[in-house]
């Protein structure tokens, strides 16, 4: 995937009966806005969406501050601390030492407010 969703990848895979790839077909599908819309494939969407708010509405969090993303390509940013001691804090049970974080994945900022799952997930 290019970024912004503007190509779109498909594969069709046929296997034999051990599990071999015999045949593969598939590329990129270039979309623009004049790539029309599957209403099939939109109505699954929909359908699926109802489930994906429910999950993505928890609340998770919540901060007082501006989590800046401005400085986290070139050096310790509160972004990137907070991240990291939420991993650190997940992997204490298997006494994780450190974490090491690419500070290009985190590419806008946390306004001061509630955090829910979803501002988690779609924000990195």
């Amino acid at each position: 995937m290019y970024r912004y969703g503007e190509y779109l990848g498909y594969i069709d895979v046929k296997f034999d009966h051990v599990g071999k790839v015999v045949r593969w077909t598939g590329g990129p599908i270039h979309l623009t806005n004049q790539t029309a819309q599957d209403t099939a494939l939109q109505s699954q969407i929909e359908t699926w969406r109802v489930l994906f708010d429910a999950f993505g509405n928890d609340l998770v969090g919540n901060t007082t501050v501006l989590l800046d993303s401005s400085l986290c390509k070139t050096s310790e940013c509160n972004f990137g601390d907070l991240i990291c001691d939420v991993m650190i804090n997940y992997r204490e049970r298997v006494r994780a030492r450190g974490v090491r974080l690419n500070g290009g994945g985190i590419r806008i900022d946390s306004f001061p407010g509630e955090i829910t799952r979803a501002d988690a997930i779609v924000r990195q």
